[in-house]
């Protein structure tokens, strides 16, 4: 029989499961062993420290709430890696998400709340102080079903206005599952014209690759460091004014200040699109890497935690706002919080947004940068379906939620990217078009971006280079070269100049120097010519990201700059710029869902009116050049402040 539970005041159905519960481990100990006693899940959610735990009801029929779902979950709190227990809201393939001891309710009397949680069963664990009467509760009995209906209780009473469990939700990565190289193969930061808003941004006498000021959050699976130190070049060095690239790193899963612990390459490679880093060429010297879009910005790197109170914690503190938060650890408040927030994971997933979440996420888009306001972006997911509850923050109208639009096989028309979200989408950007992705235009495209040290597909400088000495064709795996000397088996190699096209990734098998040949794996997909260069080196990067998880940082890297170009600027100005400046692209398409609207919400390939946003494209395709002129024109005048116009629904 189906059950529900609170978010803010909706009731979200689902069907209770009394033969599992699910639990979370603390801080490292996800990499030893499981609770005792967890059944099999996919990797990407045993990688989270997320298990599935069989109850004594499982042999037998059992009452959800029953005697051996509670026994179940004190033999697992018991547990000393346990953090979070509860029973189970959802389980699938794709994630798990089940209660905790904590609720979230506001009241309209402060006063009260001790009472109240006492007559109810809870203690109070904290006030929240962006929720206005908001308190987090904890339940003196473990997580089980009844936890629902003593939440109810509490709806009861006169003076909650809401209550809701704070849930632990598997995150979701918008990840290609696959495992990027210099400028010329940075395709999509080409299609929106970074390198144009660079130029203007010189001209103006601001750093031509983004102001060292503006700070930018990316809240993922970490960027990999040593001691706190970051591991990749992209990422090692200082930005122009001499402070280090890396402004702040923290886990909120182990509470340490590092991201030495990562989760998986999907941090590191959001990350690169963002904010990648870039130096001019010096007398005539290729420089390693590929640029993101706004690489001379600060990054701050932020591993998530597993609950939802500690992620809105998370933000909060990465705003530089003082959260409160009681958990052993948290961090000392920072001097000085994020500008722009990037967002490649999905929280909250299959249900609508908690109202904690939607009083948070308001909060920090309006009162953030000393009550400019931060732009939060958010990416829509691959699901290629509506986000509106598959990423609820995506679909908060304080966010900017990201999908992802494409190039199509002719290399020039863009498209929607078929896996992209869609629905109430602000903006899209340029990311891979198909699974599984791989980067051979004009067939395929992917984007380039950083990988974890070692274990990308993709060289970030010809360390060792010779040329083809007789042509090599498609399927072949011996390439006859001019010179052996210093290629090495095991290691990557690079045939063809990035940004070539039919230019393409191998892995070396064997170098035999008495007939100048290097065998590859696998074989060959193009045809090389003669004198076709091929190199090799230290492959720290990767030619097959994409999905939303590369269009929301590219995004947020352009915000990055239309900050640079005018720091003055509030959240809702640099929305406005970036709708109002982007592309609108596909306009001749009649999809019932994707079609562009008009003003008033009448298809504009029917009315001849101007076109205003697409639920597959939201406002355009993002557009730096154009975003960074409007911001610079914009530095002698009063900010915007009118609303911009939004299509009405049909």
């Amino acid at each position: 029989m189906a059950r529900f539970y609170f978010r803010g005041t909706t009731r979200v159905e689902f069907e209770p499961r009394d033969d599992v519960i699910a639990t979370s481990t603390r801080g490292d100990a996800r990499r030893r062993a499981p609770v005792a006693g967890s059944l099999q899940v996919p990797d990407e959610i045993a990688a989270q420290g997320v298990s599935l735990i069989a109850t004594s009801a499982a042999a037998g029929p059992a009452t959800a709430g029953s005697d051996a779902l509670r026994l179940a979950l004190e033999r697992a709190e018991a547990e000393p890696d346990t953090e979070w227990a509860g029973a189970v809201l959802r389980v699938d393939d794709e994630g798990i998400s089940f209660l905790t001891r904590e609720v979230v309710l506001r009241v309209a009397t402060e006063a009260e709340v001790a009472d109240l949680a006492a007559r109810h069963g809870f203690e109070v664990v904290r006030q929240l102080p962006q929720v206005r009467g908001g308190f987090v509760l904890r339940s003196q009995e473990p997580a089980s079903y009844a936890l629902l209906d003593r939440i109810e209780a509490l709806v009861g009473e006169a003076s909650v206005e809401w209550c809701e469990p704070s849930i632990v939700t598997t995150a979701q990565l918008d990840a290609v599952r696959p495992s990027q190289f210099l400028w010329p193969g940075a395709w999509d930061r080409q299609l929106v014209a970074v390198d144009h808003a660079w130029t203007l941004l010189e001209r103006a006498g601001v750093m031509p690759f983004g102001s060292p000021d503006v700070l930018i959050a990316i809240v993922d699976q970490g960027i990999a460091s040593d001691a706190g130190l970051a591991v990749h070049p992209d990422f090692a060095g200082v930005v122009s004014d001499g402070r280090p690239k890396l402004a702040e790193v923290f886990d909120f899963h182990r509470m340490k200040p590092d991201n030495d612990a990562i989760q998986g390459n999907h941090g590191v490679g959001v990350a690169g699109i963002a904010t990648g880093n870039a130096t001019r060429r010096n007398a005539g010297q290729i420089a390693p890497g590929v640029p993101g879009a706004a690489p001379n910005c600060r990054l701050m790197s932020l591993i998530f935690p597993r609950s939802e109170v500690d992620q809105l914690d998370m933000y909060l503190w990465a705003a530089g706002f003082e959260p409160g938060s009681t958990k052993p650890g948290f961090p000392e408040p920072l001097a000085r919080g994020a500008d722009v927030f990037s967002t490649s994971i999905g929280f909250g997933v299959g249900a609508p947004i908690s109202q904690l979440a939607s009083d948070t996420l308001e909060f920090i888009a309006r009162n953030g940068r000393g009550g400019r306001g931060c732009p939060m972006f958010f990416s829509a997911g691959n699901a290629g379906s509506d986000f509106t509850t598959y990423r609820p923050w995506a679909a908060h109208a304080e966010t900017l939620g990201v999908g992802a639009s494409s190039l199509d096989d002719d290399g020039v028309t863009e498209v929607r990217a078929r896996y992209s979200g869609h629905g109430p989408l602000t903006l899209c950007a340029p990311s891979h078009d198909r699974y599984p992705a791989a980067h051979n235009p004009p067939r395929a495209y992917a984007t380039w971006s950083c990988d974890l040290p070692g274990r990308g597909d993709l060289i970030g400088h010809p360390d060792v280079t010779t040329t083809l000495s007789e042509p090599a064709h498609a399927g072949v795996r011996r390439l006859s070269v001019a010179e052996v000397a210093g290629f090495v088996e095991g290691s990557r190699l690079l045939v063809g100049r990035p940004g070539a096209r039919g230019t393409e990734v191998a892995t070396i098998d064997e170098v035999d120097s008495v007939t100048s040949t290097i065998s590859v794996r696998p074989g060959l997909t193009n045809n090389h010519m003669r004198g076709a260069p091929i190199a090799s080196g230290d492959n720290d990067y990767r030619t097959n990201f994409g999905g939303t998880s590369s269009a929301t940082p590219l995004c947020a890297g352009v915000a990055a700059l239309v900050l640079s170009a005018n720091p003055e600027l509030g959240r809702d100005d640099v929305e406005e710029i970036l709708c109002d400046t982007a592309e609108k692209i596909d306009l001749a398409n009649s999809d019932p869902v994707g079609q562009w609207r008009d003003a008033t919400g009448a298809p504009t390939r029917l009315s001849g009116k101007a076109p205003v946003r697409s639920d597959w494209y939201g406002y355009g395709r993002i557009d730096a050049v154009a975003a960074v002129s409007r911001a610079l024109a914009m530095r002698a005048v009063t900010p915007l402040g009118r609303e911009r116009p939004v299509a009405a629904e049909a």
